[in-house]
Formats: structure tokens, sequence, C-alpha cells
């Protein structure tokens, strides 16, 4: 039984980067699956990681500006983060609420004079929005105009001054192929790449597709549970198409690489895995998907689909770094004893980044895993 308190660890509070570098720039630290070896890489011997017939997957959704300040005359009273909308109405909302008391029956004023009523307080409350006018055509508009962009709060709580915002934050808090809006943090991992990088790897036989999964309160909230299998995350919409199938079926078939830029993309390619065959026989197989995605991997699932994973450094005790655990070792442990080494080695190669100062968490460096 792995406990939660088996993600800890600690680190230097100067060593998380409180704003990105430009893309391309950040250092990488590649941790080896089939070993413990870990090391540093630079850029161009990172790339030469991609063979011809590799297929590296990208998640395309994009980030909305979903955090809210409320104001009252007073000043700032705190902060609404919207999630997702609960149900098929969009004026049903899952919030996460900072500094503010989200009791049933409490109307709220949203900036641009947005009216909402607090349905059900929790650790994620449910609002209505009650205007009218905060409707499909205009939602995207609204959280532009009015949203920060959604950093999180160990980010924020580093800068100073009543905005935590920059002005680099909207255009570096979105991957370079962000498509459909819907999440509410960016798969970070894509934050690190440039145009340049893509045309290389397609130049040199590379497949590059694209799925999507809006990240959501699944991806980021905190574990509260002291087993960590006990942990109930939430679920995300995932999409994951035909011809991504298509193109990860021919790596396969030619025995190379599939490549997930990022836990998100990882998860919808794992949810979108089906298995046929025979009794004795289990043939895996990723097929078309969409739909919400439940899906908690911890050490000891078995992946079916990719090979590497290149991520970011993950704080303690969260699903992210369970994860990286279990991506960690080739073979799956098959006891309590093993999924605690898988815990153990990522544990070790952490502490090897943090005494050579790499930078920690969303905005700092790649992590390379294969």
């Amino acid at each position: 039984m792995l406990l939660t308190s088996d993600l800890k660890f600690n680190f230097p509070q100067e060593l998380v980067s409180k704003n990105a570098r430009p893309r391309g720039q950040s250092r990488i630290f590649h941790i080896s699956r089939g070993s413990d070896d870990c090391e540093e890489l630079q850029w161009p011997r990172f790339l030469a990681f991609f063979q011809k017939g590799d297929t590296l997957i990208l998640n395309d959704t994009k980030v909305l500006w979903a955090r809210l300040i409320i104001q009252k005359e007073s000043g700032k009273e705190g902060e609404i983060f919207f999630l997702k909308t609960s149900g098929e109405s969009l004026n049903q909302w899952e919030v996460l609420a900072k500094n503010l008391n989200m009791k049933a029956g409490r109307k709220i004023e949203l900036p641009g004079g947005i009216k909402a009523l607090v349905k059900e307080k929790g650790r994620i409350s449910k609002i209505q929005v009650t205007s009218e006018e905060f409707t499909n055509e205009k939602l995207k508009n609204y959280f532009l105009a009015h949203g920060e962009v959604p950093l999180p709060p160990y980010i924020t709580s580093l800068r100073s001054g009543d905005s935590s915002n920059t002005s680099n934050d909207r255009e570096r808090y979105q991957t370079i192929w962000a498509k459909y809006w819907g999440s509410v943090a960016a798969p970070t991992a894509g934050l690190h790449f440039t145009e340049d990088h893509l045309r290389g790897l397609r130049s040199r036989g590379v497949k590059v597709e694209f799925v999507t999964l809006h990240v959501g309160a699944g991806t980021f909230l905190p574990v509260d549970t002291q087993n960590l299998n006990d942990f109930k995350i939430h679920s995300e919409f995932a999409a994951v198409g035909p011809e991504v199938c298509s193109a990860i079926r021919e790596s396969q078939g030619m025995g190379k690489k599939v490549w997930a830029c990022g836990t998100t993309a990882l998860r919808a390619l794992e949810s979108a895995v089906q298995t046929s065959g025979t009794a004795g026989t289990r043939l895996p197989l990723v097929a078309p998907f969409a739909g919400e995605t439940k899906l908690f991997i911890t050490p000891g699932y078995k992946f079916e689909v990719v090979n590497g994973l290149l991520t970011n450094f993950h704080q303690p005790e969260s699903t992210l770094l369970a994860l990286v655990s279990a991506f960690a070792t080739e073979t799956p442990p098959s006891n309590s004893k093993g999924e605690l080494k898988a815990v153990q080695k990522i544990l070790r190669a952490y502490e090897i980044a943090i005494e050579k100062k790499f930078r920690l968490f969303s905005y700092g460096d790649l992590t390379v895993i294969s």
C-alpha cells in the first residue's frame, strides 16, 4: 500500500520558477526507465532521441483565463476559479474559491456585472450564473476580458503586487499549438517547444499528432487521503481521433516509439486503450475515444501505448508525481514493495536534479523519461 506521504520530498523555494524562460531555452533532465541513470541533456541531443517512424503526441487544449478576482468597495475580497460546467448548461459551474464565503444561497457579483448564486459549498463548490449574457458565444470573450491567467498558487505567491499576472503570461502559459478552449491549467510540457522544433522533427520522419485533454481539477488538486489509492480523481474531458490511432499503430508495427508530450497527452492515450482477444491472450489497441476520463495512474500500472514521456518536475504528494513514478520503470512492480521502489527511483532522480539546480514545476525545466 502506497501512502501519499511516500511521495513527499523537500526542495528549496528559490528553485520554484516564477517566470518562464523563452521557448527552447529550458534545461533538460533525462531519467532512464531501464536503469537508475539520469543526466542533463542539451537540446540537440534531446531532439536526436526521436527517430524516423516515431510518433509524438501533443495536447492541443487551450487555456481559458478562468480565474476571476472578486472585488469589494474596500478592495480585493477573493478569487473564483472556474473549473468546468456542471451538467449541460453553461450557467452551472464547478469552481474553486479562495478567501470567499461560499455559503449556499450567497449572491456574488463577478467582474463585468455578472451575477452568480452559490448553490453548494465544498472543496469544489457549485455556482449558478444568473445573468443571461453568460452564453456560449460570449463565454470565451468574457474570460479573455475579465479573467486572470490561472497560474498555480505556488507561482502567484512568489510574485508581489495585487496582480499576479505579467504581460508575458498570456503568451507563455499557452502552447504554440493550442486550439480548443477548455483547460484551466496549461499542459506545461508543451510550453518548451517552438515551431522550429516541430518542423525539425517532422523533417526527420517523426509523426506529430494531437489529442485533446481539457485540464481540470483532476490534474492539479492535492491528494487529501492517507492511502494514495483512496483518492478519487475528478473527471476530465479527453478526445483521441482516428488519425492519432493510425499513426500509433504504424509506429508500433515498425517497432518505433510513441512519445507523449505531457502527462495529459499520456492519460488521454491510455484512456483510449481497449483490449481484445480470446482467453489467455490480450492485444492492447488504442481506439478513437471521446468522453470523460478518471484514469488515475499510480505505480503498478501497465502502460499500453506510451514509451517515452516529456514532462516537467511535479510537486510533492501529487497525482502527477505518482504518474511519473509509475512510468519511471519499464516493468510494472507486482507488489507494494516494488511500488515504493518505483517512487524512490523518481525521488532520487529529483534529488539529483535539485542538487544541479534545475528549475521546478509549471514554469520550470523539462524532464524526459525514456
